[in-house]
């Protein structure tokens, strides 16, 4: 089975149980953000773990360790991330340009082989450098390497192939369409490629003209919009590509 398709199975296998990724803020959602922030803190009552391995429960247990755990994501991303990586070889890399905190980064980290380079020089929101290296440090291994730069600088010295890219960073039209120009050259053969807050219209626009400037050359695998951004399933949308 090709790497796509075993992402794509393992995908599906993620549900949730009150909250879907099209729902409004109803008042069934305020109902739900009342009980989790009365008794349960995070959304991890909300993801369906009925069909999930017990790697994919260690991977739940893990990341909740890490400071800072709920901000700017939610459990059913960090399972994607971490079904993606626990597939991927000894020899094959992921990168995640926009590290914040480090809970994209970690979650490649855990109970996985593969060579894992995060990328972030904090000069958005409040600068968590300190939590991320903190968090950074507690799954670390001998090929995993945080790069405190620009993903351009980063990008002037890289010199190998890529297998599965997060970019979240600055999501303006031409950041998001640049970013990927300039890490294509990098992308190996059935490359996956992740681009977060798929809600934003110029991060839509960006990575679509991207794409369609390369016919035949890219699959859409997922794209999915949630029903408001901080979404309890997958927070502000996201689109999951492959190169062919």
């Amino acid at each position: 089975m090709e790497l796509s398709e075993h992402i794509l199975k393992e995908l599906n296998k993620i549900k949730f149980n009150y909250i879907h990724p099209e729902n409004k803020r109803s008042i069934k959602y305020q109902i739900y953000k009342k009980i989790r922030k009365n008794f349960f803190k995070n959304d991890l009552f909300n993801l369906n773990q009925d069909s999930f391995e017990e790697l994919d429960k260690d991977y739940l247990k893990k990341v909740k360790i890490i400071k800072d755990y709920n901000h700017m994501s939610t459990p059913a991303i960090g399972v994607m991330f971490n079904k993606i990586c626990r597939l991927l070889k000894k020899d094959q890399i992921f990168v995640n340009i926009g590290a914040y905190k480090g809970f994209s980064t970690i979650s490649g980290m855990i109970n996985t082989k593969c060579e894992v380079h995060s990328v972030d020089n904090f000069s958005e929101y409040d600068k968590p450098e300190k939590i991320m290296m903190q968090n950074f440090n507690l799954f670390k291994k001998k090929n995993h390497y945080f790069h405190n730069q620009d993903y351009e600088l980063f990008f002037k010295t890289w010199k190998k192939k890529i297998d599965f890219y997060i970019y979240d960073a600055w999501h303006s039209y031409e950041q998001q369409y640049k970013n990927l120009e300039i890490a294509n050259e990098f992308f190996s053969k059935n490359c996956l490629i992740y681009i977060d807050d798929y809600n934003d219209h110029e991060v839509q626009n960006g990575t679509k003209d991207f794409i369609n400037k390369h016919p035949n050359k890219f699959t859409i695998l997922k794209e999915i919009k949630t029903g408001f951004n901080m979404h309890p399933t997958y927070w502000n949308g996201f689109i999951l590509f492959k190169k062919n």
